[in-house]
């Protein structure tokens, strides 16, 4: 009798309703055989002209809402709001997916199964994590409404009390740091000899983990719903950017990032190139970006480097997200937020349509009107979209560095992380550097001017200027020919311009400059001022308006992107004024406010629009650096070995092969760049000397060929 009701009705029943992995088990298994035969269906039906991580995609989206269903009310028997636990569900789901689709890819590609066999096996495997996720995720009882998160200044009583900028560093200053630092750890025992790399690496160690060790826990982690929201956003973000090439990607510069990730690959570390003139040459440039996309594909294969170069940089941007000011105690403020985010830009197309545009020029989408002003001048000013899309390099290190700066610079531990920042943000891009600098000068300002100000960490400190110095010298010795001129009186090399430097070139100066700061940052700053410190205000406003009078190399990246963490700091203020939880703010600001950001919000909006609309194109495989540039050795990329101060302590490396003999095959245009398509024509404000340039570039036209020189 005893053993009989042990499987009665009710005990069954009992031991159904008590046993939460049982239930999951049974449904579980249901929801596999579903999802696997959605997977078969789809396969059988269209894999002949789907790629199989495509159709693995597509079951996924048909078997998760039923999925979720069964979860629900089955296995978890949840009664919270539906619409966070389904975002929850789905985020949970997506790091599977992500998962899945990375062990099919490998199982498929590099063991050689069937799609068939290999969803079978990530299928069977993903239960087990899936029940984690969804326990401890999906279906945890949070309740958004009472947390306070990360940096506590969600709560405008916290930010009270603490005082802006004055949050002890946390557990996402210790991520970001990691993230900024692992490159850096390649580089140093990639690029050196054993025994000096490792020294070297062993030094860079201490000083993180002197620094890490500053920064404290006592705030609690953001939400999984914030978390799975910052995840998508990244993800939705980047997607149309060059990293992924999943849609069309700026030919002319991710050409040449796509040959660097190549070399990086295929080569070894540092890469050496057998040069046109016989010469090796060393790659000699900030790489941080590539790296740890790099070490993956020599394990997984030069295919899936630039997917896992994509992944690294939704990782960076989420970072981002989490650092910032966002509201996380109220979901829809903190996803207006990322929004504000997103589309920050100035107002390019009212300089672009001011004071009038040529025929047939006005502006449409996929146009590039971030640079709207014609020099002089040489400048510009550029959208975070327009920065993630071009030159992810220099802006993501850029938008942490200012984040942790924002978020800690008045906390007494924060002077002992700056020193680390200085020496990894050079192998990201000197750019960063340059222009988080005059916050720094800010800090070493305030921590000398306090009272009671903290203690430097000197052996900390000492050995972050040893791996500064290093990395530093590396770059910049020799010099690599790149012209430092004023923007103002000096036409940059290799641009076609020409400055006559006469009456009207400098009214042409004034008027471009005075339009320049209105429409790009002068009357958001007038807006937004009073929200934010006013010496953090008062750091990147100067920054903004000194950056237009130098130029740095033919584009002028000095101001493209040393500007980039003013112009964080402009947008944060902006995130205040939009989503601050007091609503004493004048309603007429907030409303211009908006106004300024929503003109803004049409140059990011080109940049999608171009990625979407124009057709799309894949890395070459096979290209070096100089492939991609020609078969000319460019001078900012690469060094004569001979030349690096370090030459005697690099590792040996095998020159990389061309795939072009460019001793025989030279050809104007580089084959790989036709796949560049010129952009939509835009419009050049009219200058006061047009006039007279035309007249100059006639008279050169007349002059014998070894007079045609520009004065």
């Amino acid at each position: 009798m005893k053993q009989a009701s042990l499987f009665s009705a009710t005990a069954l029943r009992a031991r159904w309703d008590s046993n939460q992995v049982l239930r999951f088990l049974l449904i579980g298994g249901w929801n596999t055989l579903f999802g696997y035969l959605c997977f078969f269906v789809i396969y059988q039906l269209a894999g002949s002209f789907l790629h199989y991580l495509l159709v693995s995609i597509l079951a996924h989206c048909v078997a998760v809402s039923q999925s979720y269903v069964t979860q629900r009310y089955i296995v978890f028997r949840s009664n919270a709001t539906m619409g966070a636990e389904f975002l929850r569900f789905n985020g949970s789901h997506l790091g599977v997916l992500l998962l899945g689709l990375l062990a099919m890819f490998v199982l498929v590609e590099v063991i050689e199964l069937s799609p068939l066999w290999a969803q079978a096996l990530v299928t069977a495997g993903s239960v087990f994590l899936s029940y984690g996720l969804h326990s401890r995720v999906s279906f945890a009882n949070t309740d958004i409404e009472r947390r306070i998160t990360s940096t506590n200044w969600q709560s405008d009583n916290a930010a009270t009390e603490l005082g802006e900028s004055s949050h002890a560093p946390d557990m996402l200053t210790r991520l970001a740091l990691i993230y900024l630092a692992l490159p850096v750890f390649l580089y140093l025992i990639g690029w050196y000899q054993p025994l000096l790399g490792i020294s070297l690496a062993a030094v860079l160690a201490y000083a993180c983990w002197h620094t890490l060790s500053g920064c404290v826990a006592d705030t609690l982690p953001p939400s999984k719903l914030i978390v799975m929201l910052t995840l998508y956003a990244a993800i939705l973000w980047t997607v149309f950017g060059g990293a992924g090439h999943f849609f069309y990607a700026i030919a002319h510069d991710w050409i040449i990032r796509d040959a660097v990730l190549h070399d990086l690959v295929v080569g070894d570390w540092p890469p050496l190139y057998d040069a046109v003139d016989d010469d090796l040459y060393l790659l000699r440039a900030p790489v941080a970006y590539f790296l740890p996309a790099a070490a993956l594909a020599k394990i997984f294969g030069i295919a899936s480097a630039d997917r896992l170069l994509w992944l690294w940089t939704v990782l960076g941007v989420m970072l981002f997200f989490l650092l910032l000011p966002l509201r996380h105690d109220k979901s829809l403020r903190f996803i207006a937020g990322l929004l504000v985010i997103i589309f920050f830009s100035g107002m390019d197309i009212v300089g672009v349509m001011f004071p009038d545009f040529y025929a047939a020029n006005s502006p449409m989408p996929g146009a590039f009107i971030d640079w709207w002003i014609k020099p002089p001048p040489l400048v510009s000013y550029w959208s975070n979209t327009s920065n993630l899309y071009w030159n992810p390099n220099h802006c993501l290190p850029a938008w942490l560095a200012i984040a942790m700066f924002y978020r800690h610079w008045r906390h007494p531990r924060f002077i002992g992380i700056a020193p680390l920042l200085v020496a990894l943000l050079p192998l990201w891009s000197p750019f960063a550097l340059i222009g988080i600098t005059p916050f720094l000068l800010l800090l070493l300002i305030y921590w000398l001017k306090s009272p009671t100000r903290a203690q430097l960490d000197i052996p900390a400190t000492l050995t972050s200027v040893i791996i500064f110095g290093i990395i530093f010298v590396s770059l910049v010795v020799p010099p690599s020919n790149v012209q430092l001129t004023s923007s103002t009186i000096t036409a940059p090399e290799n641009t076609g311009w020409i400055y006559l430097n006469n009456f009207n070139h400098f009214l042409t100066v004034a008027e471009n400059y005075i339009l320049f700061v209105i429409f790009e940052f002068g009357i958001l700053a007038l807006l937004v001022l009073r929200n934010l410190d006013k010496n953090l205000m008062a750091a990147a406003l100067v920054t903004l308006l000194c950056l237009p009078f130098m130029s740095l190399g033919p584009g002028n990246d000095l101001a493209m992107r040393g500007s980039i963490p003013s112009l964080t700091i402009l947008s944060i203020a902006a995130l205040h004024q939009l989503t601050a939880m007091r609503y004493d703010y004048q309603l007429i600001r907030r409303l211009a406010v908006t106004a300024v950001l929503g003109l803004g919000a049409v140059t990011s909006y080109f940049e999608i629009s171009r990625a979407i609309q124009w057709k799309q194109w894949s890395p070459n495989l096979d290209f070096t650096l100089i492939d991609a540039n020609n078969g000319r050795v460019a001078q900012h990329y690469l060094v004569k070995r001979g030349a690096s101060p370090f030459a005697a302590v690099l590792r040996q490396s095998e020159p990389i092969p061309n795939a072009v003999d460019w001793v025989r095959f030279c050809p104007p245009i580089h084959p790989r760049n036709r796949a560049n398509r010129s952009y939509v024509p835009f419009a050049w404000r009219n200058n006061r000397n047009d006039g007279d340039v035309g007249r100059e570039r006639k008279r050169l036209a007349g002059l014998p060929s070894a007079q045609n020189t520009k004065p």
